[in-house]
């Protein structure tokens, strides 16, 4: 009954009990997850179904009796035509699109698997002849029309579908890990022994379901479980050394030892050669990727329904990743999954299940069209760009910088997409001190955590061609050039710079709708700061005394103005305020970078070219390309 690692990947669910709207559940897949905004149900739901899995029924068609099939043609050839009438009458709506695509998996008679059957049926259903008002003026077609459908789906597809009607085979584990997890309770081991966790997930949510409390694991059990297992059977202590051995290859990258410490009651860790720390210490994230594989492992040889309650809790995108490559891994297991992460929701392998409420009543829809994808990311507060997990990441000072380097990236490779082999993404200026700061010295253990392949720009902030390079940037070029990434530190004072002169000032000019400007043309001017001629010169509250006058405070020694002629001060600080007239503004670095990409600003700086060449050929090679 396993296919492709799937126990129900082409069966259909039929069950009541967790599915108020319609009686099926289809198009099951390695990965399952059930999404919805808050409180929509979907824990309650991914609950229902492991409490009630063991009474399930499952309906598989039967694809060998072609007289039901030669049926099932003339009914999806009905539908063919109506859909074709509703295009001819030039009705185009997201349902028909979205059916089309559906019938686009039926290739000929003898291909009706019956998931795609049911999901047309269901897509019919829920058609409705005023969801057309606005696009039509035959309105009684129409209404016909679908009327007619619906007929032909009630009395076929759903009439005829029950051909095989069977109960799961008893053949298989099932594991359920709930929210209520980790490896620290609430109350200290030495008070309470018990697994805390464990009884409040029972009479929370299965009281009186008939559930065996040995098919849940909140990881309070860790130590005892591992302790066993060392004291038991050959096979048994092997059973922990191959978890280590697949903790090092999937998760860590290092050696691996667990340790149920005989004078403590909780499990103790050893990594690589650092030192060996109670398993608590660990990262939240590390935690919580432990608590989720340690059971599964323990049955990867038995097929086994896995369910997760929102696994990406405490874990980076970065570690869900890892989570989600350790599950894939587990040949025999199919996994149901409740969550918020776009991580699962756009696996290639993975179903998804929208869970949501409507006048009381609970309704959960399989969405398999990339269409769905985007409208349940959106409901869930996700931008499209969060679908995108890029094979290089570069980081730039600000969001001007990452406008001008997207637009000369895609001028040196135009074959490079932004959002598919690389990303753009910016640190703040200063703020990079953070980002790369490890214990004691620069480090580049975050940037890794998040891509492994990846490169810097940094701003020289030179005044003059002649100055030497902060030590702080000095130390990140170094750490970048040992590590073999991309690190550019521009020579020139910073990004803007590198614009021809005359196109940064004509920029200047037309967005801020200047007419005479005076800006800093040296290769380490600053240009973000510009001179308008024309505007009213205003002081600035500083001033610079002469030097004589500067002296005589000095010789004072408490910082008065005593024995200095009231007259000469005066005159001073008369003419530092006339030499500190201002009539300049600040530009708008981000939109003024955007105006001047879009008048396609060329690169006419050779070092420009060259790290711009050599940016994209690390962002090649990162996508083997």
């Amino acid at each position: 009954m396993i296919t492709g690692g799937a126990l129900f990947k082409g069966t259909l669910l039929k069950e009541n009990v967790i599915n108020d709207n319609n009686s099926y559940l289809y198009n099951f897949n390695k990965i399952n997850v059930f999404i919805g905004s808050n409180n929509s149900g979907k824990s309650r739901t991914l609950r229902d179904f492991f409490s009630n899995i063991d009474d399930i029924k499952f309906l598989k068609y039967q694809n060998e009796d072609h007289q039901i099939q030669n049926y099932f043609h003339s009914v999806i050839s009905y539908i063919r035509s109506s859909f074709n009438e509703f295009k001819e009458s030039g009705i185009q709506y997201f349902y028909i699109e979205r059916l089309d695509k559906i019938l686009e998996n039926f290739t000929s008679i003898y291909d009706y698997d019956t998931s795609y059957l049911l999901e047309l049926g269901f897509e019919i259903r829920q058609l409705e002849g005023v969801q057309f008002s606005e696009y039509t003026k035959n309105q009684y077609f129409i209404d016909k029309t679908i009327q007619q459908l619906k007929y032909e789906v009630n009395n076929t597809l759903f009439h005829n579908i029950n051909l095989s009607e069977a109960l799961l085979s008893k053949d298989y584990n099932k594991i359920y890990i709930p929210i209520l997890r980790g490896f620290r309770p609430f109350i200290s081991r030495n008070e309470l022994l018990d697994d805390i966790y464990l009884d409040r997930t029972e009479r929370d949510y299965f009281k009186g379901k008939g559930v065996n409390s040995k098919d849940i694991f909140t990881g309070l059990s860790i130590y005892e479980d591992v302790k066993k297992l060392l004291l038991g059977t050959t096979e048994e202590r092997n059973q922990i050394k191959e978890f280590e051995d697949f903790l090092e290859e999937m998760i860590f990258f290092e050696k691996i030892n667990l340790i149920p410490k005989y004078d403590d009651d909780v499990l103790h860790i050893k990594i690589g050669d650092k030192p060996q720390l109670e398993i608590y210490n660990l990262g939240d994230g590390l935690q919580t990727i432990i608590c989720i594989v340690f059971p599964i492992f323990l049955k990867r040889n038995k097929p086994t329904l896995v369910f997760i309650e929102e696994p990406e809790t405490h874990l980076h995108p970065n570690w869900q990743g890892l989570l989600i490559k350790a599950l894939l891994s587990f040949e025999k297991h199919q996994f149901f999954i409740s969550t918020h992460s776009s991580s699962f929701i756009n696996l290639t392998d993975c179903s998804i299940y929208n869970v949501f409420n409507d006048n009381g009543k609970k309704h959960i829809v399989h969405s398999k069209l990339e269409s769905d994808k985007l409208k349940i990311l959106n409901q869930l507060g996700y931008k499209q760009s969060d679908l995108f997990q890029t094979n290089f990441m570069v980081w730039v000072e600000g969001p001007s910088d990452k406008v001008y380097i997207s637009h000369w990236l895609k001028t040196i490779d135009s074959e490079l997409i932004e959002g598919q082999h690389f990303s753009i993404m910016f640190y703040g200026g200063s703020t990079y001190k953070h980002f790369l700061k490890g214990d004691s010295e620069f480090s580049l253990d975050f940037l890794k955590t998040i891509n492994q392949n990846f490169g810097i720009i940094l701003d020289s902030d030179r005044k003059k061609k002649n100055e030497k390079l902060n030590v702080k940037k000095q130390e990140i070029k170094k750490l970048f050039d040992d590590n073999g990434a991309f690190c550019w530190v521009t020579k020139l004072r910073e990004i803007e710079n590198y614009i021809a002169i005359s196109d940064f000032e004509k920029g200047v000019l037309d967005f801020h709708n200047k007419e005479d400007i005076s800006l800093d043309k040296d290769d380490y001017g600053d240009r973000n700061y510009v001179i308008d001629n024309k505007a009213k010169k205003i002081p600035v509250p500083s001033i610079k005394l002469s030097q004589d006058i500067f002296s005589q405070i000095q010789k004072n020694g408490d910082g008065s103005t005593k024995g200095i002629d009231t007259k000469l001060l005066r005159k001073s600080i008369e003419t530092s305020l006339k030499e500190k007239m201002k009539s300049g503004f600040k530009i708008d670095k981000y939109n003024l970078a955007i105006k001047l990409v879009d008048s396609n600003i060329d690169i006419s700086s050779p070092e420009l070219r060259e790290r711009m060449e050599s940016l994209a050929k690390h962002i090649r090679a990162a996508n083997s390309i």
